[in-house]
């Protein structure tokens, strides 16, 4: 049975936010500058521990970018800016979101690495873009580093459960995600548990699917892909009014993918599970030949 102490996380974040600003303290000496910096680098990561919408996403990009701009050496500040724009490559981001967001990331995850070799969140980022990029295998090993270095990095676990997912291996993938909700329950509670309904889709284990959407659906109930997973699921599992209840509510809310081309840049790349949800989503009444027009 495993027993999770909220104080013992927090205190150990807090623990490492005071070691790494003792080191910038220590580096900096006598240079106000990078300081004032690294000020900011806390501030916009502050941002991302537990964001509330874009609008954070927003404030975290524009903080971050200031400090890497005033001091380009800081780790912390890179991972930030990883971070935000592996969002942005998920969902509209405006002002943030790019064509070559995803890119982006994986090039400020690397930069954090360089800088700092134990930076935790620069290596589950790279494992993340990698895995993203068709290289799970490689992506995996990163999400292997970043929980060797803080095995208590929740969203280490996520890397490694969509490395796993990436490379055909979803009920691989279930445990790693749950883990990572148990370590962190308030950081993004909803995607950890959009891609726990999503790895139970990829597996064949509909029911499952479904219950874990539902949920996740409870604490977002207008994000797109995770309804189009939920209609897929339904209609896999003979579900088929709800299915097409759930298909047409996703096809009317602002960013749903409206191609098959949509679909497969968002997530083709989590691995031939992606086929059981477009045969669900045939199945629920979704027009795929026109969709990839």
């Amino acid at each position: 049975k495993v027993f999770f102490d909220p104080n013992a996380v927090t205190g150990r974040i807090a623990s490492v936010l005071k070691s790494e600003l003792r080191e910038a303290q220590d580096a900096a000496n006598g240079r106000p500058e990078s300081m004032k910096a690294f000020d900011l680098a806390l501030r916009g990561n502050v941002l991302l521990f537990n964001p509330r919408g874009v609008a954070d996403y927003q404030k975290a990009h524009a903080i971050l970018s200031r400090a890497v701009e005033m001091d380009d050496t800081i780790a912390y500040a890179w991972a930030g800016l990883a971070f935000v724009h592996y969002v942005a490559s998920l969902r509209h981001v405006p002002g943030v979101s790019m064509p070559d967001s995803k890119a982006r990331s994986l090039d400020a995850a690397r930069r954090a690495v360089a800088l700092d070799p134990a930076n935790a969140e620069g290596h589950w980022m790279i494992g993340v873009g990698l895995s993203r990029n068709g290289a799970p295998e490689q992506g995996m090993s990163a999400c292997e580093t970043a929980r060797e270095i803080n095995p208590n990095n929740d969203c280490a676990y996520v890397c490694a459960g969509l490395a796993s997912m990436a490379m055909g291996e979803p009920e691989e993938a279930i445990p790693k995600f749950e883990h990572s909700l148990r370590l962190n329950p308030r950081f993004c509670t909803f995607t950890k548990r959009k891609y726990i309904g999503l790895a139970y889709l990829h597996a064949g284990r509909d029911e499952d699917a479904i219950d874990a959407l539902n949920r996740a659906l409870a604490g977002n109930p207008d994000d797109p892909v995770a309804i189009l997973a939920l209609a897929a699921a339904q209609a896999l599992n003979g579900h088929d009014l709800k299915a097409k209840a759930s298909l047409q509510a996703a096809l009317t809310l602002p960013g749903s993918p409206s191609t098959l081309h949509d679909l497969r840049q968002s997530h083709g790349w989590m691995g031939p599970g992606f086929d059981r949800m477009l045969e669900g989503l045939r199945a629920s009444g979704l027009d795929l030949a026109k969709a990839a027009e």
